[in-house]
């Protein structure tokens, strides 16, 4: 009744590596395909600045809503590589640790609050 789970570390960094490649082909594939509708140019500005999130324009909102549907990608994704509710929060919070630093590496500590905003509603989407 009662699975035994066993500490195997090379499963859980392949885990890891596969729900953070999703993660970031799906956030490309949701901004190509609104960009693409609405004729914006797709950047990797998009995908790592903090300044690229928000409400002041089409721009900002198209980022906005490609990664909250990311969000729902990534929950599937996380039910199907992980497959084990318990552990559904330990990955959510690993994709999105990592999503910061990739941020940080790439223009600095996100200091807007607005950003901060809209990457804890994403992991509530993911982890919930």
């Amino acid at each position: 009744m009662f699975q035994r789970t066993v500490f195997d570390p090379p499963l859980i960094v392949a885990q890891i590596v596969a729900l953070q490649a999703g993660h970031y082909i799906a956030l490309v594939l949701c901004l190509f395909t609104l960009d693409l509708a609405l004729g914006y140019p797709v950047t990797l500005h998009q995908v790592f600045a903090s300044n690229a999130l928000h409400f002041r324009d089409r721009f900002g909102l198209v980022t906005v809503c490609a990664t909250l549907l990311t969000a729902l990608v990534d929950a599937v994704l996380l039910l199907s590589v992980v497959a084990r509710g318990k552990k559904c929060l330990d990955f959510a919070s690993t994709t999105y640790a990592l999503h910061v630093l990739a941020c940080t590496c790439y223009g600095g500590f996100p200091l807007s609050w607005f950003w901060w905003l809209i990457v804890a509603l994403a992991f509530a989407i993911d982890a919930g």
